[in-house]
């Protein structure tokens, strides 16, 4: 279903956004932004958007479009078919929603690529290696653009101590999932002429398909936020005196993000009178696990758990504390990571991962840590250095920057186009 119309005779963008909200955060407000810059790009070169999502983002889309007075974008929903509506009701069956809504976009692409002088065509949310893109289904004559795509994972990252049933088992997935992405990968890029990688370590997995690839992590600090940091009064480094170190690990506590080795740190004599608070809440039928070893190795007068806090209270722990442990394993570009290098806290991460990619692009302050050679030791190591770097405020997660992205595919579409 096409919810508004734009003058037929325009040189095409295709967007592919399976989720896109303006009002949500995430993949969801990342899918916006982009439609939003290709919007104020299209109207400055002449082009339309036709910009394809699943039907409930489609509404919420088409009534910001029309507040903004944007008439530049085509907004289209796919419905799921009558006997699979209950896919969109169930979050957990969210990517065979996709499946379907893939088969149903590519389809719709592919008509409108007949009557439609598309150029460019990018497909920016659930933008993994391990699903399929519907902007496969252009013709070569268009620029056709995958991502940010992927998730990051290092399967060392779960060796390290301490390890447990959940860490061997998170191990033995992100084996599995490492096979599957690439052989995924290689066939849903096949029609791809450059792909986005969140991080190094998907730019070096497309890399060996052949395919041209570029980094782009996929974050944003939004307007409202960063105006919340700059009202932060900007802290300096403490580094190792003796009082001891603030603390501070951010997320949902679950396997992959291997808090434990951050608990574990604790032990160590060179962080005696340190303190780590620890924000987030397991998700729904996670166990809640970490409270326990926290109790078994006597750190209960030291650890804190303070549960989920709004985003303005993440960001005053972030200001107070001295460094921010992400010994995460797996994830794409970390939101937390990006929040914490435009706050200036210095980071302590693992290399090779979404939080490492996220870290070096920031030229803010922290270490990555190789996962292959560390231990609890070595991480305590990264953790003291860090304490003693300047607090550094990264100002590159900007929605400037995508605008910047957008505008330079473009103009690498239509200087393709112009070759041709």
């Amino acid at each position: 279903m096409t919810y508004s119309k734009v003058d037929g005779g325009r040189p095409a963008i295709v967007m592919s956004a399976f989720a896109a909200n303006p009002d949500m955060s995430s993949e969801t407000g990342i899918g916006w932004l982009f439609i939003k810059v290709a919007s104020e790009i299209a109207d400055a070169s002449g082009c339309s958007v036709h910009a394809f999502m699943n039907m409930r983002s489609a509404i919420r889309v088409q009534a910001e479009l029309e507040r903004l007075a944007i008439s530049t974008v085509v907004a289209v929903g796919i419905d799921m078919p009558r006997p699979l509506a209950f896919l969109e009701r169930n979050p957990q069956l969210t990517r065979l929603e996709y499946l379907v809504w893939f088969a149903r976009a590519k389809r719709q692409i592919k008509e409108l690529s007949r009557t439609q002088d598309v150029i460019f065509g990018h497909h920016v949310t659930f933008a993994t290696e391990m699903l399929p893109t519907p902007i496969s289904a252009l013709p070569p004559s268009a620029f056709r653009v995958w991502g940010p795509v992927g998730a990051s994972g290092n399967s060392a990252v779960y060796d390290v101590e301490p390890t447990s049933e959940l860490s061997r088992r998170e191990k033995r997935l992100q084996r599995i999932r490492d096979f599957l992405a690439r052989r995924a990968g290689r066939s849903f890029s096949k029609n791809i002429d450059l792909v986005l990688a969140q991080n190094d370590s998907v730019r070096d997995l497309f890399s060996n398909f052949g395919k041209t690839v570029r980094t782009f992590p996929n974050v944003v600090i939004k307007d409202d936020l960063q105006d919340q940091i700059n009202g932060l009064p900007l802290s300096v480094s403490r580094g190792t005196d003796g009082r001891g170190l603030r603390l501070l690990a951010v997320g949902h506590l679950i396997p992959r993000k291997r808090f434990e080795i951050a608990i574990a740190a604790m032990q160590d004599e060179r962080l005696n009178g340190s303190m780590l608070t620890i924000l987030g809440a397991p998700l729904p039928g996670t166990p809640s696990y970490l409270p326990e070893l926290v109790d078994r190795l006597g750190l209960t007068d030291r650890i804190t758990f303070a549960g989920k806090l709004p985003r303005p209270e993440v960001l005053k722990h972030m200001n107070e504390a001295d460094v921010l442990i992400h010994p995460s394993a797996r994830e794409g570009a970390s939101g937390v990571v990006g929040e914490a290098t435009a706050v200036g806290i210095p980071v302590v991460c693992f290399d090779r991962t979404g939080a490492s990619s996220v870290l070096d692009a920031s030229g803010a302050s922290g270490r990555s840590v190789p996962a292959e050679s560390s231990n609890t030791s070595a991480f305590v190591d990264a953790i003291l250095t860090a304490a003693e770097l300047p607090r550094i405020r990264a100002a590159v997660w900007t929605e400037r920057r995508f605008k910047l992205l957008v505008e330079e595919l473009l103009t690498e579409a239509v200087g393709l186009r112009n070759r041709a």
